[in-house]
C-alpha cells in the first residue's frame, strides 16, 4: 500500500535537494504551492501526470517517488544523470512544445521586452537526432541567437528539463540559407542548414 506521508517526504527531500521552494516547484508543475504543501505533508497525493512530471524533474522513477522501489532513484540523482527513459520522455516530441514554452518564459525574465520580442518571441523548437533545433525567421536572427543567446538558451533548457548535456542547433525557415559554424565553449550549440 502506498503511504501518502512517505510520498510527501520523498517529494520534500527531492525538492530540497534541488534547493527549490514549494512555490518554485509549484510553478514548474503548474499547480498551486498549497497543493505541493499538501503533498509534502501527506494530506493529499499528486495525480498521475504530476507524478510523471515530478519523476522527470528530479530524474527518478515514479516508483521511487511512490516509495515502491529505490531502483532508478538515488543512483541516477546522485550522479546528476537522468534515468534513460526519463531523459527521453523529457525531450520527447510531444513534450517539446511545453519545454520550449517554459524555456522562453525563463529567458523572458532575464532580458528586456524589446530584445525578447525581436529575437525569441517567434521562435519554435523541435527535436532532431537528439538535438533541440531552434527555428528562426531569418538567417540574421539565427546567427544572432547563436552568437548572443546560446548560453542562456542552454541554461534555461537545463533548468526546465534538469538535463545538463542538451545540444542545440539553429535553423532558419529559408531553405536557401547556408551557415558557417561558430565556436561555443561547450561545443553544444551549432548552426544548421
Amino acid at each position: 500500500m502506498i503511504d501518502a506521508q512517505q510520498v510527501g517526504g520523498k517529494i520534500a527531500a527531492l525538492r530540497k535537494s534541488r534547493n527549490m521552494t514549494q512555490t518554485e516547484l509549484a510553478e514548474r508543475l503548474r499547480v498551486t504551492h498549497q497543493a505541493v504543501s499538501k503533498w509534502e505533508r501527506g494530506v493529499s497525493m499528486p495525480d498521475v501526470q504530476n507524478l510523471v512530471d515530478l519523476s522527470g524533474l528530479f530524474h527518478v522513477t515514479v516508483d521511487y517517488v511512490l516509495g515502491v522501489s529505490d531502483i532508478g532513484g538515488d543512483a541516477h540523482a546522485a550522479n546528476g544523470e537522468a534515468a534513460p527513459l526519463v531523459k527521453q520522455a523529457l525531450l520527447s516530441e510531444g513534450e517539446m512544445e511545453r519545454v520550449w514554452s517554459e524555456t522562453l518564459t525563463l529567458i523572458r525574465r532575464d532580458i528586456s521586452k524589446p530584445s525578447y520580442d525581436t529575437w525569441l518571441k517567434h521562435t519554435e523548437a523541435y527535436l532532431e537526432g537528439g538535438q533541440v533545433v531552434i527555428v528562426c525567421r531569418t538567417p540574421y536572427q539565427k546567427q544572432w541567437l547563436h552568437s548572443r543567446y546560446s548560453g542562456r538558451i542552454l541554461q534555461a533548457l537545463e533548468q526546465v528539463t534538469g538535463i545538463d548535456d542538451i545540444k542545440i542547433g539553429f535553423r532558419t525557415r529559408n531553405p536557401g540559407d547556408t551557415a558557417a559554424s561558430f565556436p561555443f565553449p561547450k561545443e553544444r550549440a551549432e548552426l544548421l542548414d
